[in-house]
């Protein structure tokens, strides 16, 4: 079985090729170097497919829902745009460089998202490039597949549709590194807000219809902290939507 055989269709692809899978981590604060998580799952592992969609599932567990309405009901928009992240996610599982045995890095902390993907840019290919969509591809057969398995056209366009949805994205191709790095900043939260959570203890909820609240440590109720507008319901782009 050929490698991209082995990525998109084998039962258990890391039992061959155990370095190539994501490593998951959500933060506290803006440091890598720090050793407080949020969350720290088990390498994500499976086929190509299966990465993306545990890869889509763990931002969207650790990232915030903003109320997209007045209605408590209202289903929730996540912080920064969905397109953008799958857009990014995928071109990192399908571009990245499988010569080399580390694995992908999908990191969230406080103030920013980083997607890092093993191996710079092949041959020429700049940033500016790929901004304007011109695609050098590295992995045809990855890329045959992923027409038919993922939301991928293989047109090259899809850094430029993330660029599209979310404007404010970093790309970065480290040379000396030998890995390519996204970063996607995260909306900087209200420092009034910061400070609410900050007073708020994990005491027993005080119920109230339609808002949980929290005894702060100084005596008052605030509005709970893990109180998030309703997330959507999980589900991927139709086909409509065809990413690079």
């Amino acid at each position: 079985m050929t490698l991209a055989g082995l990525l998109f269709f084998g039962i258990d692809p890391q039992a061959v090729k155990p370095a190539f899978t994501i490593k998951a981590v959500s933060y506290f604060g803006n440091d890598i170097e720090g050793n407080q998580y949020r969350s720290k799952p088990k390498d994500l592992t499976g086929t190509i497919p299966e990465l993306f969609e545990k890869g889509i599932d763990f931002l969207n567990n650790n990232l915030d829902f903003i109320q997209a309405s007045e209605s408590f009901n209202a289903q929730g928009k996540l912080e920064v745009s969905s397109i953008a992240l799958e857009e990014l996610l995928q071109n990192a599982l399908v571009h990245r460089d499988y010569f080399k045995n580390s694995p992908i890095r999908l990191l969230i902390f406080d103030n920013r998202i980083e997607i890092i993907s093993p191996g710079k840019l092949p041959n020429s290919l700049t940033v500016e490039d790929i901004k304007f969509g011109n695609p050098v591809i590295r992995n045809n057969q990855l890329v045959s597949f992923s027409t038919h398995t993922l939301p991928f056209s293989g047109l090259g366009s899809g850094v430029k549709r993330a660029l599209a949805e979310q404007p404010n994205i970093e790309l970065i191709n480290d040379i000396e590194g030998e890995q390519f790095k996204v970063i996607i900043p995260r909306p900087e939260k209200n420092r009034e807000y910061q400070y609410h959570l900050s007073l708020c203890s994990t005491a027993t909820h005080i119920a109230k219809p339609h808002q949980p609240l929290l005894k702060s440590k100084l005596g008052k109720e605030c509005v709970c902290p893990t109180a998030q507008p309703k997330r959507p319901t999980n589900k991927r782009v139709d086909k409509e939507h065809r990413s690079d």
